[in-house]
């Protein structure tokens, strides 16, 4: 029997005062951890949110539930071993003029997973019927990074390989694409190209959303220096996103039809959607 605190969760709200509070538990506790949610959303008139990131506890040691063989094969070229390739922050303390790491990776999976946690759009989660069907999964992977000058550099990200909704689909998909971006003096560009993939939400994996091409750049200057990790910054830019869409793409409703949850509208030609985006960031801390 699972059993909440609530009593010193709410006596630790009234002490803070938090304007918004996250909760979080191992998966088998997520349907009380949602109620207490509720719960401090109706005491303290404040939103509740559950995360439902993955975290472990003795209910969960076999969240996967499936027997998986996997192997992975990873090969690095970093001419300056000083600034390793897999720190968590080389993207801005490499200093080669050229590095990259390249990486196969197979997964054997010849069962099915548990069932899926997946979101509707008021927060309320629930958990899939079903789960995507036992499949082989591969996926080839490359980052090179290049640091020419110390005003110079670039980094990509190029991958290619099948993958499978964390849901009940069936579907499994070929995808391949890549991002680049580059950063000269105080100019940043950042891009991507994805074909067959899906899209930049986390619903979209859930419920096996794909577009069959993506493409987005995004053109920055700044006032000072420009940053590989997005920091706030003083900054104006532009950006442009461009998406076709088919029977599998969220928003599609080909020939004025109404597009519905689980309809798909096969055998009509793709649609497309665009945004052209200017924005301007001030940052006034340090």
């Amino acid at each position: 029997m699972i059993i909440i605190d609530e009593k010193r969760i709410f006596e630790i709200i009234s002490k803070r005062k938090p304007v918004t509070v996250a909760l979080n538990a191992p998966d088998g506790m997520l349907p009380q951890v949602q109620q207490t949610a509720i719960n401090i959303t109706k005491k303290f008139d404040i939103p509740a949110f559950v995360l439902a990131d993955t975290t472990w506890g003795t209910c969960d040691l076999n969240s996967n539930g499936a027997k998986v063989l996997g192997a992975e094969i990873l090969f690095t070229f970093d001419p300056t071993p000083g600034t390793w390739m897999y720190e968590w922050n080389n993207d801005v303390v490499e200093d080669a003029k050229f590095a990259m790491s390249a990486g196969f990776v197979f997964r054997h999976l010849p069962t099915t997973q548990d069932a899926h946690i997946g979101f509707f759009a008021n927060r309320q989660f629930f958990a899939f019927s079903n789960s995507a069907p036992a499949e082989d999964l591969w996926e080839a992977h490359t980052r090179i990074v290049s640091k020419l000058n110390p005003q110079l550099g670039l980094i990509g990200n190029f991958f290619y390989g099948t993958g499978q909704g964390n849901g009940d689909s069936t579907r499994k998909i070929t995808r391949y694409g890549g991002d680049l971006r580059m950063i000269y003096k105080n100019m940043k560009l950042m891009s991507h190209v994805k074909v067959n993939d899906w899209g930049p939400f986390d619903y979209h994996r859930d419920f096996n959303l794909t577009f069959p091409l993506q493409a987005m750049i995004d053109i920055s200057t700044s006032l000072g220096k420009q940053d590989w990790f997005g920091l706030p910054n003083t900054q104006i830019g532009i950006r442009g996103t461009w998406r076709s869409l088919d029977q599998y793409s969220p928003r599609y409703a080909p020939d004025g039809l109404t597009p519905a949850p689980n309809v798909f509208f096969a055998g009509y030609p793709k649609g497309s959607e665009w945004e052209i985006r200017t924005y301007v960031h001030i940052n006034i801390g340090k």
